[in-house]
């Protein structure tokens, strides 16, 4: 509808518009309260998911993160094709067992920690030994917030959120974080942001909000995503980052995958028409040492997690195994 606006009126504010969309997150002007209630429910874990709410961000920011806490459970995970369930023996009462690392798992743009691909990370990988904390990003989920960042905002609430879990005992042995799209780019920049992290696993993740923006857009409307690229690509980010105010160009991962010390493994598919291969040639290539390219076949971008949800896991689960342990 809006694209067809555009189209009637000439053109005449589409960037600024389209720019304020892209970053404009879902809960703008939602309140923690609203969102509580809304997202009340925590997922049947072996009883050993802990729900907290952070608050962090920059002066001035009403923002608070929904946070997940899943401990390692005598709970076991079965798998049969790209299905998952669990079920607990019959012989134990649901318990914890020791932790041995920490993993944050963050989702994509416009989706939320309970989605089904990132329970399922975190599922398993609370069943292989590690604490896991799924996480609701700003302006998604349960957590408040009115502006993405692309990136470095994120990567700066995340800090407090690190913060919070050190000061309350809850940040066991070594951090890593696993992150889907948006959630793996911003795992990029948190990692460039905190020494504390050591390893990092991106599942399809962008190289920058500039190179993402047409490519994203191509995916979803085909060939009508070069209308929308009449009004200019870089016009349509700059309007985004005054919307949201913050500098485009510092979601560049590019140049924080190149600032960070911890070991980067990104996994991709080669058929992703939303975010190309190349943006992860991209971070490879500028990665260094100790960053690793894992290219896959099938899946496109959405579906990658699911059509190779085994590979995806089982690539996590040996890199966080070698970095984290």
């Amino acid at each position: 509808m809006l694209l067809v606006c555009c189209l009637l009126l000439g053109g005449v504010g589409c960037a600024s518009s389209l720019g304020r969309i892209a970053v404009k997150t879902p809960n703008h002007a939602k309140t923690a309260g609203q969102l509580d209630k809304a997202h009340h429910a925590t997922p049947r874990m072996g009883g050993a998911v802990i729900d907290h709410r952070f608050r962090v961000g920059v002066p001035n920011e009403n923002v608070s993160l929904s946070v997940w806490i899943i401990d390692p459970s005598n709970e076991h995970l079965h798998a049969t094709g790209d299905g998952l369930w669990f079920h607990i023996a019959d012989d134990a009462p649901r318990q914890t067992r020791p932790s041995h690392a920490t993993v944050l798992i963050l989702h994509g743009y416009r989706h939320f920690k309970n989605d089904w691909a990132y329970l399922m990370w975190a599922r398993f990988l609370a069943e292989h030994g590690y604490r896991v904390a799924l996480t609701d990003l700003r302006g998604h989920g349960a957590s408040t917030g009115d502006w993405c960042g692309f990136g470095p905002r994120e990567a700066q609430d995340l800090v407090h959120v690190i913060d919070e879990l050190d000061r309350r005992g809850l940040l066991i042995g070594k951090l890593g974080v696993m992150g889907g799209s948006y959630g793996g780019t911003t795992a990029i920049h948190l990692a460039a942001a905190d020494t504390r992290v050591k390893a990092v696993v991106t599942v399809s993740a962008f190289a920058s909000m500039r190179s993402a923006a047409p490519a994203f857009v191509k995916g979803y409307l085909g060939w009508f995503s070069g209308l929308v690229g009449v009004w200019g690509w870089d016009n349509i980010v700059d309007a985004a980052g005054k919307a949201s105010r913050f500098d485009p160009d510092r979601s560049d991962a590019r140049i924080a995958i190149g600032r960070t010390r911890a070991a980067v493994l990104l996994a991709h598919s080669t058929a992703d028409r939303h975010v190309p291969a190349s943006d992860a040639r991209a971070l490879d290539e500028a990665g260094g040492t100790t960053t690793k390219l894992e290219l896959m076949d099938g899946g496109g971008h959405f579906k990658f997690g699911v059509q190779n949800a085994r590979r995806v896991r089982q690539a996590a689960l040996a890199w966080f195994n070698q970095h984290l342990k």
